[in-house]
């Protein structure tokens, strides 16, 4: 999901019952107050719900978007600056924000669905196999992961 507003009890009860009812669900972790300042993401919602797995933004460089919000319940980072992505009516263009980091998680997700990892515990499936400590610029409170297949290059 790639929306987010203030925490919302009603928000994070949708989530939580979409992963009770089995789905994997992989959230924005927002992209900071209207100046672009990232916020804790435990202050917003759908992001703040702890079953849900939160992705944050990295840069082409594994450092973290400037604008990507942190905190204890970021699980995850994904590529989420420059994304080449569809534009509305025809066409493609460049965009920026966790809301461009989710679909690589939830890409990842369904394809270790399709090969038979359970929905519940995919998320702490993707941290095991991320790159740990990679990442430049992380909120100290925030896991230092970057997601890929677990793969060798």
């Amino acid at each position: 999901m790639s929306f987010g507003g203030d925490k919302s009890e009603a928000v994070n009860a949708a989530g939580k019952a979409l992963v009770d009812a089995g789905f994997f669900g992989a959230v924005a972790a927002g992209n900071g107050d209207v100046f672009g300042r990232p916020l804790d993401a435990g202050t917003v919602s759908p992001a703040s719900e702890e079953s849900l797995c939160t992705v944050g933004a990295t840069d082409k460089n594994d450092k973290a978007a400037y604008f990507t919000n942190y905190g204890k319940v970021v699980d995850i980072f994904g590529p989420g600056v420059d994304v080449l992505s569809a534009k509305p009516g025809n066409g493609s263009q460049t965009m920026s924000g966790t809301s461009m980091a989710t679909p690589h998680i939830a890409g990842l997700g369904a394809y270790f669905l399709s090969q038979g990892t359970p929905a519940k515990g995919l998320c702490e499936h993707l941290q095991s196999i991320s790159l740990k400590g990679v990442i430049t610029a992380v909120h100290n409170s925030t896991v230092n992961y970057l997601a890929q297949n677990g793969e060798a290059a």
